[in-house]
């Protein structure tokens, strides 16, 4: 390959650019050491010919973006804030557009002249070397800058590194503010990934403080006006691409079955009325729109693996071998080339496959199909394209050679691999597919027997609520308390901070299993570990403590154990009023939550007028953040709403009107806007 030719990758999900041009990967900051980060443009495939899967890319911008407006619109808000630094995250389901509306945000800002703005993505590991190189606490910009982290959940740690730097340095001015989104499927303040980057400490506080706001921020369902748009422009697209003539699609008002069908909640999201339009061209609109998500997926992967096989040496001409690893690269979330190698030798061995001209020239053919970084190997996209080709590559194999196989990825790219498996789970176990599962449990029996630090890989990526991963996801915190059991309290505070971390986690995962008596026992236990953490370190554990106490109240009352569920919900409270009354912004959601909980208990045990107290305390404190970002605050105030009318029903008093009409007045407006996309 000459220089001239050699294309850079950079980025999450190793997708291809060309580092050249005005579309080079942008330097961050003025000093020696400056963070790496690409552009979206720089992120588009430089393949001749485009595959039909490319089509899908939201970097490519096949078409235009609809029903966002009212999201841009937030953004351009939150960028143009006074704060110098501030985090947000942004969260939606697959095929939701998150990654898209990041790129036409960037598109929106000058990148020349007095206003110009650096905006880009980073990579995890981009991300850590910059952290382990630079004093973020005089790190200077030379202009403003946004930052992208798609898949944030992978980066948890590094994330909090990152943070803990900046918020030293955020309310120094020097001129030019930093942005930083995140992006993810999922994210909860009080479980899961962005707690762990949030912490729970008093001291973690100050990294709450970045966050605008502090609770994930959602991409709501398309409309019909734009599922209609879309899948119309996608159609036009899709059929100039495969030279076929546009099918037609039913003028509005023309055809009931065609209306009611775009109202579907599968359609609610542009990725899949775009894969609905690539195979509507051949199939027709109709049998396009029959399709599931999964279906969809599989019949373009099908399509995508072909075309792959299609780049073998001629001593290969099924493409047996290049599929599969296609689908190991995938699974990996790509391979950079030495990975790539690597991987390949140990598959030929493994599966005693040898490839005409070896291992180097399958990864070369591999190479042209799916461009990776400095000759290495991209990844399958769109995420449920290339799950369900992982699935057909390894499902071309025996089970226990599919389990193998995911293994050996696992020992090779550990954390990408495993988050890959769980979006596969939640994407496919509905329509049937049993492999992943398989594959996750071959995983914790290898981890239990040989390796904990797997274990601790799965627990840190499965979701709390996910229902297919509830028993995997209970078991594996199981496997590890049972190895936190041999180690002594003594020890050291982290060792014990994880203990009682997992002991929460565990209680809450039974509970959602039905386990009540099993949650409560591990619950109690959270509390004395992190009551006795507090006693010690009040400014680093009373969050936590708070936090454990409200759960446990939720499992004694739900066990009818009031009295007792009273007593730790009433500490749980004075623990987040003081905490509240020092970090408003932080904390006071917290303590409507808390004061929430405390209702449902006075409530149970007949005393309606106290709980109604609690809940119009609950109201008013946490109405400034529900008028600010509505989306974020909706369903704890609609259950904190429903309560207090309840309650004052209860108790024989009137509702105050000064309280709820200003929340009546959001809740309006919410669905105003939803009406409009």
């Amino acid at each position: 390959m000459s220089d001239e030719l050699r294309a850079k990758v950079e980025g999450d999900r190793n997708v291809v650019i060309q580092n050249t041009g005005p579309n080079a990967i942008i330097k961050v900051g003025v000093s020696a050491t400056q963070l790496a980060i690409v552009p979206p443009n720089a992120r588009v495939s430089i393949r001749a010919a485009k595959s039909e899967v490319d089509l899908l890319n939201p970097y490519n911008r096949t078409i235009d973006v609809r029903g966002r407006n009212a999201d841009l619109e937030s953004l351009n808000v939150w960028l143009r804030s006074k704060r110098a630094v501030s985090v947000r995250t942004i969260i939606g389901r697959a095929g939701a557009g998150k990654t898209r509306i990041a790129i036409e945000l960037m598109h929106t800002l000058p990148a020349e002249g007095r206003d110009a703005w650096d905006a880009g993505f980073v990579r995890s590991e981009e991300l850590l070397r910059f952290i382990d190189n630079e004093n973020l606490s005089e790190w200077e910009l030379k202009r403003p800058a946004l930052i992208v982290l798609d898949y944030a959940a992978s980066s948890a740690a590094v994330v909090k590194r990152f943070l803990c730097g900046l918020a030293d340095r955020s309310g120094r001015a020097n001129g030019a503010c930093l942005r930083l989104l995140l992006i993810e499927r999922d994210a909860n303040c009080d479980s899961g990934w962005l707690s762990t980057v949030l912490g729970a400490g008093f001291s973690d506080a100050r990294l709450r403080d970045l966050f605008d706001p502090l609770e994930p921020l959602s991409l709501e369902p398309l409309g019909h006006t734009d599922r209609r748009a879309v899948f119309e422009a996608m159609l036009e697209v899709a059929a100039k691409h495969a030279n076929r003539p546009v099918p037609a699609v039913p003028t509005p008002g023309d055809d009931a079955n065609f209306e009611r069908r775009l109202l579907e909640p599968i359609w609610a999201d542009p990725l899949y009325l775009m894969m609905a339009a690539l195979t509507g061209v051949t199939t027709g609109v109709a049998a396009a729109l029959s399709l599931s998500r999964t279906e969809l997926a599989d019949a373009l992967a099908k399509r995508e693996l072909e075309r792959i096989a299609k780049f073998a040496e001629p001593g290969d001409p099924k493409g047996g071998f290049l599929m599969h690893m296609a689908g190991y690269a995938t699974l990996c979330g790509g391979l950079a080339y030495e990975a790539a190698l690597r991987a390949a030798k140990e598959e030929s061995v493994a599966l005693a496959l040898d490839y005409p001209g070896g291992p180097g020239a399958a990864v070369a053919r591999l190479f042209e199909a799916l461009p990776g970084p400095e000759s290495g190997l991209a990844p399958i996209t769109p995420d449920i394209i290339g799950e369900a080709a992982v699935l057909r590559a390894l499902r071309a194999r025996p089970a226990s050679v599919q389990q193998d196989t995911v293994s050996r990825a696992v020992r090779l790219l550990d954390r990408p691999v495993l988050a890959t498996l769980v979006r596969l789970i939640q994407d496919f176990s509905a329509s049937g597919a049993t492999e992943p599962l398989a594959w996750i449990e071959h995983l914790i029996r290898t981890g239990a027997a040989e390796d904990m630090g797997i274990l601790l890989q799965i627990e840190s990526v499965l979701p709390k609520q996910t229902l297919a991963l509830r028993e995997k996801a209970a078991e594996v915190t199981q496997l590890l308390l049972d190895w936190f059991s041999d180690i002594p309290e003594a020890l050291t505070e982290d060792l014990n901070s994880e203990k009682a971390r997992l002991l929460n986690n565990l209680a809450i995962r039974l509970s959602a299993l039905g386990r009540r008596e099993e949650a409560l026992e591990h619950a109690e236990e959270a509390v004395r570990l992190y009551r006795a953490l507090a006693s010690a370190r009040p400014d680093a554990f009373l969050p936590n403590l708070a936090t454990s106490l409200n759960n446990l109240a939720v499992m004694l009352s739900a066990l009818g154990r009031r009295e007792e569920a009273l007593e730790r919900v009433e500490e749980a409270v004075r623990i987040r009023r003081e905490l509240a009354l020092a970090r408003p912004d932080a904390f006071l959601p917290d303590l409507a939550m808390s004061l929430g909980v405390l209702s449902l208990v006075l409530s149970a045990l007949g005393r309606p007028e106290e709980a109604a107290a609690r809940l119009r305390e609950a109201l008013v404190g946490l109405l400034p953040y529900f008028e600010r970002y509505p989306q974020a605050h909706a369903g704890l105030m609609a259950r904190l709403f429903h309560d207090y009318l309840n309650a004052c029903g209860a108790s024989g008093a009137e509702p105050e009107g000064a309280v709820l009409t200003p929340i009546m007045n959001v809740f309006d407006r919410l669905k105003g806007t939803e009406k409009e996309t």
